[in-house]
């Protein structure tokens, strides 16, 4: 089991899982005027997970880990050498190992927050940090460790086995009539979701939010089927 870091306003200490309070919305960054695009992507992984066990322990390691875990072409890295070719390597057995979890990886790109939006409750009423399984399910549950990030300097969380479980119960008997009573055009510009435009919100947007909605309940119903965490990386 791992533990995930709990970050506070001057320390951190740890947590358990859907404690951690740090990411792209609250703290570190705001949503609005971003100089880059911040995509969310997930990547299910075996519970224990020997490689990201030793990322959290060893920061070196670990940001070899941040770069390489969940990429298609990690045997590139084989070529680096040292740390990069290590981790490469135990990405490689891992995939071996598990079958298939190289292909159980969902990304919503940018539609992230308009899927929090829609999933969550206390996002629609400003709260980006709430300990709700819509927020975990975007988000993720909690934090690694402070020396894990994305490429934009987002911090990686994560979800084990047990969240997971709870966000998909939470997740999969959803329907699209559900998210779309949530679907409020003026209320979401008003709370600031990212990249949404009130001028771009017809039906065409409607279709590709509700096509990564029933994406991200495919993932995640084959995570919990599969007794398996979700790493949650920003980049």
């Amino acid at each position: 089991m791992l533990f995930l870091w709990r970050q506070t306003e001057g320390a951190g200490v740890l947590g358990g899982p859907g404690r951690g309070t740090r990411h792209p919305g609250s703290h570190e960054r705001g949503y609005i005027g971003h100089p880059m695009g911040l995509d969310y992507s997930y990547q299910a992984l075996p519970d224990p997970c020997g490689p990201l066990a030793r990322a959290i322990r060893e920061p070196v390691f670990g940001g070899a880990f941040s770069a390489v875990s969940g990429r298609l072409e990690a045997d590139e890295w084989l070529a680096w050498g040292g740390v990069w070719a290590e981790c490469a390597q135990a990405w490689r057995e891992l995939c071996v190992k598990h079958p298939g979890l190289e292909q159980r990886r969902f990304s919503l790109d940018r539609r992230w927050d308009k899927l929090h939006y829609l999933v969550s409750e206390a996002r629609r009423h400003g709260r980006f940090d709430a300990d709700d399984w819509g927020t975990h399910a975007i988000l993720g549950a909690g934090l690694l460790a402070d020396h894990l990030t994305g490429g934009q300097g987002v911090h990686l969380r994560y979800s084990p086995p047990d969240v997971v479980q709870g966000i998909a119960e939470h997740l999969c008997p959803m329907t699209e009539e559900e998210l779309r009573r949530a679907w409020d055009p003026p209320r979401m510009q008003e709370c600031a979701v990212y990249k949404f435009r009130v001028d771009n919100a017809g039906e065409e947007e409607w279709g590709r939010v509700a096509e990564a909605f029933r994406g991200l309940q495919a993932f995640y119903r084959q995570a919990a089927s599969l007794r398996e965490g979700v790493l949650v990386k920003c980049d």
